[in-house]
């Protein structure tokens, strides 16, 4: 019989999210050998999770998970702190500009389209880096996926074997006992690499805020039902997992002010064609093409429309002055050729019923965009607490988990969580 104690779980999870539709770079099946036996690993993303919340309201189940296992002083996220850039990191190990999903929200020159929630499903030309579980599938590793941002990318080979279609009312208690399902196939049949993922306490965190009630109760309700899962994991479950926890950002109160800006693009002399794209928190300014000379010119004439108390609000960069930390500085049918960004609490749009709380900001303006990693299970250290570290850095670490490599030209070049790994 196993052992399974709560404080020292046999399983991974990790929390985070999204995919990738090509598959340059991934191992050949045939030229790199599998380990003989390999642990199953489940990645557990729960949206919008920040890091504070573990000490504000000390869920009992993941804060046990944390205790046995290892867990990061927090977990950075990548430039936009929104979620399908920050999913599809985790799973590529690149920064949004290498992957080409960097907003919720953004325009794409070549297809002459604007990015939508879930638009891989129709074209997989929005996704330029190689996912966790396709290299898993390349590598004759079997994958379930219980929602996952682009999971569902319209590719034609190293799909996942198991995936479910995004169905945002889907009970939670349900996702997790469809895991489970996966979980208790017959060994030739089963994932060895199981994704799911949770935005309950993201919606409660947008429409009520980070102290409110309604965000206690939708993190009591998941910790619970974790608690559950993790019953039904040493109960019905007869070999050793391991289980990571993680989360794609934090949240960050805002203000029912908002800042209008349609103002700011009327009657500019000599550029037209300006396509602008509101992603909350950020602008992104589209030009017909790349020209540096106009990026600044229109630099200066949006600066000048600003007011006085915008200013104090508002950054305006053309892409040559894109902050370095960013890593947004690689010209593409997607990048922008301006940027505006607010500061919190603020966002940009039409004025706010309520304020609630968001994320999208850079992470470096607060740390309550922070999120979090936790790892428990046999592959993983106990009782260790590590330094933060950003997201991009958990794709490598699972790789190694099935004794695959890291595909040449990704973001996160160095495995810098080997040490957290019982060898």
């Amino acid at each position: 019989m196993k052992n399974f104690a709560l404080v020292s779980i046999a399983c991974t999870f990790i929390l985070f999210g999204c995919s990738s539709a090509t598959d340059t770079n991934v191992i050949d099946s045939n030229e790199k050998p599998l380990k003989e036996s390999i642990t199953p690993t489940i990645l557990i993303s729960i949206d919008g999770f920040a890091n504070h919340y573990l000490e504000t309201y000390q869920p009992k189940n993941i804060l046990k998970l944390a205790e046995g296992g290892v867990k990061a002083k927090s977990l950075i996220p990548v430039f936009p702190s929104k979620t399908f850039p920050n999913h599809i990191s985790i799973v590529t190990g690149n920064y949004p500009a290498t992957h080409g999903v960097i907003h919720n929200k953004f325009y794409n020159r070549d297809l002459d389209k604007q990015y939508k929630l879930g638009l891989g499903k129709e074209d997989p030309n929005w996704l330029r880096s190689s996912t966790l579980w396709s290299i898993a599938e390349k590598n004759n590793i079997k994958t379930g996926i219980y929602f996952w941002p682009e999971s569902e990318v319209n590719t034609s080979k190293n799909k996942p074997t198991y995936v479910k279609p995004y169905k945002h009312n889907t009970p939670n208690k349900k996702r997790f006992n469809e895991m489970i399902n996966w979980l208790t196939l017959p060994e030739d049949k089963r994932p060895s690499l199981v994704l799911g993922y949770f935005s309950t306490i993201d919606t409660a965190g947008h429409d009520f805020g980070n102290g409110s009630q309604e965000v206690k109760q939708a993190i009591t309700d998941l910790d619970l039902l974790l608690g559950e899962f993790l019953d039904d994991l040493a109960n019905k479950v007869d070999y050793d997992v391991n289980i990571i926890l993680v989360s794609d950002h934090g949240m960050t109160d805002i203000s029912q002010n908002t800042i209008q800006y349609s103002h700011l693009f009327k009657g500019i002399d000599g550029v037209k064609d300006i396509r602008v794209v509101n992603g909350q928190t950020q602008l992104f300014v589209y030009l017909p093409e790349d020209d540096a000379t106009k990026e600044k010119a229109l630099v200066n004439t949006i600066k000048s429309k600003l007011s006085t108390a915008e200013k104090q609000q508002v950054s305006v960069y053309d892409f040559e002055n894109y902050p370095k930390a960013w890593h947004f500085n690689t010209r593409s049918s997607v990048m922008p050729n301006l940027i505006l960004e607010v500061l919190p609490p603020y966002v940009f749009g039409k004025p706010r019923e309520k304020a609630g709380a968001t994320h999208g900001y850079d992470p470096k303006m607060t740390s309550e965009l922070n999120a979090i990693f936790i790892a428990n299970g046999p592959s993983f250290k106990k009782g260790l607490v590590i330094e933060p570290f950003k997201n991009i850095y958990v794709f490598p670490m699972m790789l190694s988990l099935f004794g695959l490599d890291t595909p040449e030209g990704t973001d996160a070049d160095e495995n810098i969580l080997l040490p957290i790994l019982e060898h």
